[in-house]
């Protein structure tokens, strides 16, 4: 029984870290991917205590952290140059977020009259303190995000086909916009157009701090997407949705990262930097 139990908070605590590295990285983590270096990640820390101590020590931690890091990268395989850059910032961010995590649980067991044995923290947390851990750790991912998003700025012009109307927008990029189609998974564009307004047929409900509700969106007929004049305009599959309240801030689209093709960048894609001065996303 306690063998099951260790597996499955290790499991919680691994996604909770590739969470967060993902919102370092400006990634988004696919949950099946993540359960499963997850899993991976919670079976060698049992085998590793129990069997093989010499997985515990620094060449193999390391080397767990590059397996872990392959959960969020986003770069192809078959590129190796960039899969080796991409592999290795995601790495350091699993480092540090695994860091973050490990610090605040290290301190809280600490704080309930725990203490370190084997390498392992051994501790009877209070629910309410294992609630405030947990509520605190799900935090950090979107903190994150909202600190990127405040740092710089990033445009991009797009544009719609739909049902004979077409239309081309300046909106920011924003990493911070995870919203999605439930069925599909496809990233989802929040447009200010009024056309769009009366077309959505698709519910889209999102949660934001202080703020839950839905949005209408509508799969349109043609997208695409250009970061730069070298590049030009490359199709993206999304799904709109049209929200006037971005419109209170001067900004005609908000594009998420995730709608970005993954290799666009390894042609040598950069954001392109328009006039229009916004100073902070959503």
């Amino acid at each position: 029984m306690y063998v099951e139990l260790f597996l499955i908070d290790n499991i919680i605590m691994n996604m909770i870290i590739l969470k967060i590295a993902a919102a370092f990285g400006g990634k988004k983590l696919k949950y099946l991917k993540g359960f499963a270096f997850s899993a991976f990640a919670s079976i060698y820390s049992a085998v590793a205590l129990a069997y093989c101590k010499l997985l515990l020590t620094l060449p193999f931690k390391i080397l767990l952290c590059f397996v872990m890091g392959c959960a969020i990268c986003s770069v192809k395989i078959k590129n190796i140059g960039s899969f080796a850059k991409d592999l290795m910032l995601s790495s350091l961010f699993v480092l540090i977020s695994t860091f973050m995590v490990g610090g605040l649980t290290y301190a809280l067991a600490i704080c309930a009259g725990g203490s370190m044995q084997g390498g392992a923290i051994i501790a009877s947390i209070p629910v309410r303190t294992a609630l405030i851990s947990v509520f605190i750790a799900m935090s950090l991912p979107q903190m994150i995000r909202k600190i990127r998003s405040k740092k710089s700025v990033k445009y991009a012009l797009i544009k719609l086909e739909y049902n004979g109307y077409s239309c081309e927008k300046e909106g920011i990029i924003d990493s911070g916009n995870l919203l999605c189609e439930p069925l599909s998974g496809k990233p989802v564009v929040i447009v200010t157009d009024d056309f769009f307004k009366d077309k959505g047929n698709i519910v889209l409900p999102y949660s934001a701090i202080g703020e839950n509700g839905y949005l209408m969106g509508v799969k349109i007929d043609n997208a695409a997407i250009k970061i730069n004049d070298k590049i030009g305009f490359v199709p993206i599959d999304v799904i709109v949705a049209y929200d006037d309240n971005p419109k209170k801030q001067g900004i005609d689209a908000i594009i998420p990262e995730t709608a970005i093709p993954e290799n666009l960048f390894e042609q040598g894609g950069k954001y392109e930097l328009f006039k229009k001065n916004i100073d902070s996303a959503l």
